[in-house]
């Protein structure tokens, strides 16, 4: 409410430097160790007022370096000019902040801005982490969005987990961060260590080798088999981006060869990484499969 009052009253601005402020002040003062993220919004980076280069000042008055702060941009607001953004942002990462977006799959914050922004982190929504030791569905959206990462070389956090279970399946899952209430609740003397039982699960169904997990189980690789949509690799980037949006659950497509024997994978996050950028669909909706396919699968006997 308070911000909201702000910006109809045009100190939008000024009430965002007084919370960074405030906030970098506490995050010295209590000697914290690691990085500090501070909310901002991206309407107030782009006010015509806004004077840069406030922070980075106050920074360099209590002794902190900018390499420990990341803005994280919490998008309250529709926001139509991502190439003035992109600008603004650059800005910042010359002056040496990280960048994160916050609430994806929440929001006006979708893979499009994603991919123009490219933060240096990416907060996953808490409807997606909720439970989620629970709901296939949700697991086969992280993975996407692990894979997703990975391409675009950017650290996932994941929002509001509060349960054991959920914190478990995360980390199988590999998501490397996550905040919470099972961690810790907000409190003006955070903790400087949390207990190492909030990250040692039991060994109960699963056997450890190396740095790997695998399931105890007697069941062949037949009982998870699932019937999947396939296509041969001349085959075009735009029947591919069909059979994903017909099935939003396909996380892969199996390329195969004129014997029908699966050689490549086309993964869902290339395709749409590669069609989420300006001129992407149509640049590469008529180029074959082949192009973007991935070779570097497993292959293995049903049994």
């Amino acid at each position: 409410m308070l911000f909201d009052v702000a910006r109809r009253e045009g100190r939008l601005t000024d009430l965002d430097l007084l919370c960074r402020r405030a906030g970098i002040n506490s995050f010295k003062e209590k000697r914290l160790a690691g990085k500090q993220f501070l909310n901002t919004t991206p309407q107030e980076l782009l006010e015509p007022g806004y004077k840069t280069g406030l922070t980075l000042d106050f920074l360099h008055e209590i002794g902190l370096r900018p390499e420990r702060v990341v803005l994280e941009l919490t998008e309250q607001y529709p926001m139509s000019d991502f190439r003035v953004m992109s600008k603004a942002l650059e800005h910042y990462r010359a002056m040496g902040f990280e960048i994160a977006i916050d609430d994806l799959g929440a929001g006006y914050f979708g893979l499009r801005r994603w991919s123009e922004l490219r933060p240096e982190y990416v907060k996953i929504d808490r409807h997606f982490i909720q439970n989620i030791h629970t709901d296939n569905v949700k697991q086969s959206f992280v993975r996407s969005i692990v894979d997703l990462a990975k391409e675009l070389n950017c650290k996932l956090i994941a929002e509001g987990i509060e349960g054991r279970e959920e914190s478990q399946t995360l980390m199988e899952i590999g998501i490397p961060f996550g905040q919470g209430y099972y961690f810790s609740r907000p409190h003006t003397s955070p903790p400087y260590k949390l207990p190492d039982a909030l990250f040692h699960f039991p060994e109960g169904k699963f056997l450890r080798r190396g740095d790997l997990k695998f399931q105890q189980n007697r069941e062949s690789i037949a009982d998870l088999l699932t019937s999947a949509p396939h296509l041969s690799p001349y085959h075009a980037m735009e029947a591919a981006y069909q059979l994903f949006v017909d099935d939003e659950s396909t996380t892969a497509i199996a390329i195969v060869d004129h014997h029908m024997s699966p050689g490549w994978l086309l993964r869902r996050s290339k395709l749409f990484s590669t069609f989420s950028t300006q001129f992407g669909r149509s640049l590469h909706g008529a180029k074959s499969v082949q192009t973007f396919m991935d070779s570097d699968i497993v292959v293995a006997e049903k049994d």
